[in-house]
């Protein structure tokens, strides 16, 4: 079934800058025969549940495919229930004397569905009563202009009573402002997507600093003495901590004969005392700001989506060379700075400059696949996906497993 449909991915993200859900993207592959050809919809929720196995956190599946749509409606029935996976329903469906036939037979089947509508717009209640949560998509219109958001006065969807933190979920918001409007309604769970360039645009005014977060869980992983593996991991979970580490480590200061290119080996040259010295240093400047979390954390996802694309079997360094990668990857955008200079203060392997200032080499193929799995654009990543080679079933696994795979020491993510 995965080989047969293109997949894409969104973070959901609530107030506190903290992931509580994925949006899942799907449609038929380009160039499929015909409708005989789509997965049974009882087949395709099942195997997606299974692929899911595991994921502690909401799964919004957003079909881009009336037809399979109708599919699922009229066959699946609900995945088990540690199995958080919710259907998106957009409005020329509910909307419809045959989809609203639809929803009431899936809804009894126990699926769990969510209505997508132009944001301002109510579902009827007929229609919110089938519904778990409510999708707002805004247009260009309103991602500049006040705009209503949901009230606890509004029609609720069923089972509003058990749905955590609010039923209201927004998408397509590109600018902060609006962000912060949307995420302090009284209803609002979560953002699909997040405004990041607009974020890293007002802040250009100061020098972004690592998530105090970041800093404070690598300092209690250094007093709980976990591996060395486990603490490298946790401080590539944050970017820029990341790239002040290496920068401290490959620095007059330390004054070390062979440079440093990986954040594990900088943990071990460094040392325990030492380590907890300079982390203990970076607290007084560290960002608290929640908007800036999901930026980092949908980069540190990234780079474990790399690491997925490209086996590098038992290579331990080959590893952390991609994470580096990933994690690195919009560097420049963060500090305003260009991308040449900055890794000019670092000794990376040549392999990770070229994917990041030539665009080649063995590793961009893996860059920038996993960049465009990180959208919704589902053409566009049908497209990278053949000019690198990559096998559909293939990338769409890689991007389950890292969907479901635990994190860990993560800031927000």
């Amino acid at each position: 079934m995965l080989d047969s449909v293109a997949l894409g991915h969104q973070s959901l993200w609530n107030a506190e800058g903290e992931r509580v859900g994925w949006l899942l993207a799907l449609k038929p592959r380009a160039g499929l025969p015909s409708h005989a050809s789509l997965p049974g919809g009882e087949h395709l929720l099942r195997h997606l549940a299974q692929q899911l196995d595991g994921c502690s956190l909401p799964v919004l599946l957003d079909i881009d495919s009336p037809a399979l749509l109708s599919l699922v409606l009229e066959q699946a029935v609900a995945p088990p229930a540690d199995q958080l996976l919710e259907l998106i329903v957009p409005q020329k469906v509910w909307a419809s004397d045959h989809g609203a036939t639809l929803l009431a037979a899936a809804h009894d089947r126990g699926l769990r569905l969510v209505a997508s509508t132009p944001a301002g717009q109510e579902p009827p209640a007929a229609v919110a009563s089938h519904m778990w949560r409510t999708f707002y998509r805004l247009t260009e219109h309103d991602k500049h202009d006040p705009l209503p958001i949901a009230s606890p006065s509004a029609p609720g969807p069923a089972g509003d009573d058990d749905a955590p933190g609010g039923r209201s979920l927004y998408g397509g918001v590109t600018l902060r402002a609006k962000a912060e409007q949307l995420l302090h309604g009284p209803q609002t769970w979560a953002l699909a997507g997040w405004p990041t360039l607009d974020i890293l645009k007002t802040s250009q005014h100061r020098t972004l600093q690592p998530m105090r977060r970041s800093v404070e869980l690598a300092l209690q992983a250094l007093h709980d003495e976990v591996p060395i593996e486990a603490l490298a991991y946790g401080i590539t979970q944050d970017p820029l901590l990341s790239l002040r580490l290496l920068t401290h480590a490959n620095s007059a200061a330390l004054n070390l004969r062979d440079g440093v290119g990986t954040i594990h080996r900088a943990v071990m040259i460094i040392g325990h005392n030492a380590l907890t010295e300079w982390l203990t240093n970076q607290l007084p400047h560290a960002s608290v700001d929640p908007m800036l979390r999901p930026t980092m954390a949908d980069v540190a996802l990234r780079a474990r989506l790399m690491k997925q694309l490209l086996d590098a079997g038992g290579e331990q360094e080959l590893r952390r060379e991609l994470q580096l990668c990933g994690l690195f990857s919009d560097i420049d955008v963060m500090l305003g700075q260009p991308m040449s200079g900055v890794l000019a203060r670092l000794p990376l392997s040549d392999r990770i400059d070229s994917a990041l200032l030539s665009k080649d080499g063995p590793y961009y193929a893996a860059l920038e696949t996993a960049r465009a799995l990180g959208t919704l654009d589902l053409s566009r990543i049908e497209a990278i996906t053949q000019r690198h080679g990559l096998l559909t079933g293939d990338v769409n696994r890689a991007l389950l497993r890292t969907l479901v795979q635990p994190v860990g020491m993560l800031m927000g993510g």
